[in-house]
């Protein structure tokens, strides 16, 4: 598969689910299938690497320090968005555009398990181990290895636009891709320096729980 389509197809089903067919429950569909469904494409079929080799590849490998060192991050991220969020919410989103948004886009309270479920267990498993394990690993002679942290957490970035462009105020349904660019970065360099995946597994499923408080306590 090419270099360009892996970079830029997560990009296109979150627009395709999202501002073209305005539903979330198909954007979850395309959006988290690809992620699942391309690497596997690229690495066991295409490229006929073992299941076993290829998820050694993206680093599923178990390193303590690493596992600790995702924990303490995570537990950084999570505090700086609660209290960001606890302070400045009123000036990131209006919650009644926002209720009424996520109804036109067929979401709804009835949803709230999957979506703690899907942001606790699938979005950081299958994103980290797309662009910090597949994409980094994939990027591996075409550009050296700062080129690849950039590229990867630039692209990652990219399609939060999506959801945040027409969900958050202006201008802070921009600027809050910079911390998202950021702490793809911080995943990237833990991923590498380790060798392994889970450290930027645990600190991006503990981020993410701060996104479940921000929607439990502001916006259902």
């Amino acid at each position: 598969m090419s270099l360009l389509l892996l970079l830029i197809g997560p990009s296109v089903l979150i627009a395709l689910g999202l501002l073209l067919v305005q539903n979330i429950p198909v954007t979850f569909v395309l959006f988290y299938g690809w992620l699942f469904l391309a690497p596997l494409v690229d690495s066991v079929i295409i490229r006929r690497r073992s299941v076993r080799d290829t998820l050694r590849d993206f680093g599923f490998i178990y390193r303590k320090r690493n596992l600790f060192a995702g924990y303490l991050v995570g537990a950084l991220f999570f505090l700086v968005v609660s209290a960001a969020m606890y302070l400045y919410h009123p000036y990131f989103f209006d919650r009644e555009h926002l209720q009424d948004l996520l109804r036109r886009w067929e979401f709804t309270s009835a949803f709230t398990g999957w979506l703690i479920f899907i942001l606790i267990a699938v979005n950081p498993l299958l994103e980290e181990t797309y662009w910090r394990g597949f994409m980094m690993r994939r990027l591996q002679g075409v550009l050296p290895m700062g080129a690849r942290v950039i590229v990867t957490s630039f692209f990652y970035a990219l399609y939060h636009l999506g959801p945040l462009v027409p969900m958050m105020l202006w201008p802070a349904n921009v600027l809050l891709t910079v911390p998202v660019f950021g702490a793809g970065v911080i995943w990237a360099v833990m991923r590498h320096r380790s060798d392994s995946l889970w450290g930027s597994v645990a600190s991006h499923a503990i981020s993410d729980m701060a996104i479940i408080g921000v929607y439990l306590l502001y916006i259902v």
